[in-house]
């Protein structure tokens, strides 16, 4: 099944038929994740299955896509593979969110409902390193090579205890 990624689903009714949805989504149109990309070319896709776990619906996802940002090393571009793995469980609330244990993330749906756009942003949100850089082999500014010049900044305190 390939619906439209921001439309809302019953999470309920989804577990209820151990449903699976599988969708793309333009980079461009994820909204808080778009600032963050250097450039916004390029689909992510994210497959979800759904099902009970006891009294709470459950699903298993998988989000991939190809991100281009910046390294922060050298603010030249590079392109972050991403191909990621969820565990989620669905609860109305942040305090209903205590009750979800084991390996499972809790995911706040609102009134029973949520979007695979919206899941899928977050899996891409979570995989975003804190500082994006190069492997040093093909960073440019690693690959220019460094004078080194040691500064010693006591160098003449030395001749100013022997007067």
């Amino acid at each position: 099944m390939s619906p439209d990624p921001g439309q809302q689903h019953e999470v309920a009714a989804l577990a209820a038929d151990n449903a699976v949805m599988e969708t793309e989504i333009a980079l461009a149109d994820l909204e808080r994740i778009r600032p963050l990309l250097r450039g916004d070319a390029g689909m992510a896709r994210g497959q979800f299955r759904f099902h009970r776990e006891s009294a709470l619906a459950v699903a298993e996802g998988h989000v991939s896509a190809t991100l281009t940002l910046t390294c922060q090393r050298c603010l030249g571009e590079m392109t972050l593979p991403v191909d990621a793995d969820s565990r989620l469980a669905f609860v109305e609330s942040a305090t209903a969110s205590a009750e979800v244990t084991g390996s499972r993330e809790p995911v706040i749906a609102q009134n029973g409902q949520v979007s695979l756009a919206t899941l899928i942003e977050e899996e891409l949100l979570l995989a975003l390193p804190l500082a994006p850089m190069h492997r040093d082999s093909d960073c440019v500014a690693r690959s220019e090579p460094q004078a080194e010049t040691r500064q010693k900044p006591f160098a003449g305190l030395r001749d100013l205890m022997k007067n």
